[in-house]
């Protein structure tokens, strides 16, 4: 009952019921009554909202962690991304392995010429940018080929994910090892792409609402929650029969454009826990399709070319970022792309469409291979191929 509805009531009933007679604004009893009827529809309004959140489609937040307690099912809170690091000799140096160990005996850093050199866990390493921060998680000692290890975001979330190769700056500035720095290469050759924001309130729901049906191994449901528990996959699709009778394939979408081997192989891991014994579920990354695109801005008369540049920085970015964040076999539109445009920044008045081309994507050189001239029209593809595109295939410029 809403206040209206409420003091009409508490009229009436005082009308029939008691002695008083007068009741118009501004008398005791209609001030009383008022108050009541205030209180009371603030009453009526926390119950229905109670009420209502007592059903899983409509609670939220605290409410639906609560709802899911009651069937066991947790909330994901945000997984700090991991990865390997690659460290190698840079072979323009002409250095080598005992050239680098002769240096830091001679350094005081090395006991012998013979000892290995071991980098220590804590080590920070990032992109060109200095905005992605990670960290040597154990030791990794040196090689004349090639050197793996692990490393550690600084940060949790999907923001923290990166593609492959991005993570090639290591700071030895500060350490003892800091005279061979300008010797090394780094590089992450795959994506690190398992970091996950706290899971939102539309996947939680989703989980509880399936939570008994994922309970029994072997369903469709089952699977598919065992492989979005998995930190850093954004989505699953499940195709029957794709590799033979008595076969699935969970093609896996990450948080990342390209979906890393290490991802792939945990969710075969949970796949394989949810299957049910003679049927076989395989993990699989989608075909990824390339897209360049070349465009030119107008910008309104006496735009500072600072400004210019930040948003052609910024329009690059969000281009980007709507390819990558396409479904699997959603449909590419340029009025959204032309949409994605201009909401990048407001002085832009006018777009002139350059370039325009597909292909498959190299996911080890972030490269088109095979490469398609298109003209200027929307482009499908497969439901199970991914648009892909980074910053070096969408080329942004101004007139």
């Amino acid at each position: 009952m809403d206040f209206a509805e409420i003091l009409s009531d508490g009229q009436r009933r005082i009308l029939r019921d008691t002695q008083i007679t007068t009741l118009a604004p501004g008398s005791i009893a209609r001030e009383l009554l008022e108050i009541y009827a205030t209180e009371a529809s603030r009453s009526y309004g926390r119950l229905n909202r109670l009420f209502s959140e007592s059903f899983i489609s409509n609670a939220a937040e605290e409410r639906l962690d609560e709802l899911g307690k009651l069937v066991g099912m947790i909330r994901q809170e945000a997984a700090v991304p991991f990865g390997q690091i690659t460290i190698t000799i840079d072979p323009d140096s002409e250095m080598t392995l005992n050239d680098l160990k002769t240096l830091l005996f001679n350094n005081g850093v090395l006991s012998s010429e013979f000892d290995d050199i071991i980098l220590p866990a804590g080590i920070s390493l990032s992109n060109q940018t200095g905005d992605s921060g990670f960290y040597t998680s154990d030791n990794i000692t040196l090689s004349e080929e090639e050197a793996v290890g692990p490393i550690t975001s600084e940060s949790s979330g999907a923001i923290a994910n990166v593609g492959p190769g991005e993570i090639t700056v290591i700071d030895l500035e500060n350490t003892e090892y800091a005279s061979i720095a300008r010797y090394l290469i780094v590089k992450n050759d795959a994506p690190i792409d398992n970091g996950q924001d706290d899971e939102d309130d539309d996947n939680y729901r989703y989980r509880i609402v399936n939570a008994l049906q994922s309970h029994a191994r072997g369903n469709i449901i089952a699977i598919r929650l065992s492989a979005l528990e998995v930190p850093g996959v954004n989505d699953v699709f499940i195709r029957n029969y794709e590799s033979g009778i008595g076969t699935f394939n969970v093609y896996v979408v990450s948080e990342s454009p390209v979906v890393s081997n290490a991802l792939l192989n945990a969710v075969q891991e949970a796949v394989n826990v949810a299957a049910s014994a003679g049927i076989r579920g395989i993990a699989t990354n989608p075909d990824y399709e390339a897209v360049h695109l070349s465009v030119r801005l107008r910008f309104e008369q006496n735009t500072a070319s600072a400004s210019k540049d930040l948003a052609i920085n910024v329009t690059n970015s969000d281009i980007v970022n709507y390819i990558n964040n396409l479904d699997l076999g959603e449909r590419l539109t340029l009025d959204q792309i032309r949409k994605t445009i201009f909401e990048s920044d407001s002085t832009i008045t006018d777009i002139e469409f350059l370039k325009f081309g597909r292909g498959d994507y190299n996911t080890a050189d972030g490269i088109i291979d095979n490469y398609e001239p298109l003209v200027f029209n929307d482009q499908l593809i497969p439901v199970t191929t991914k648009w892909v595109s980074n910053k070096r295939l969408v080329e942004v410029c101004y007139a």
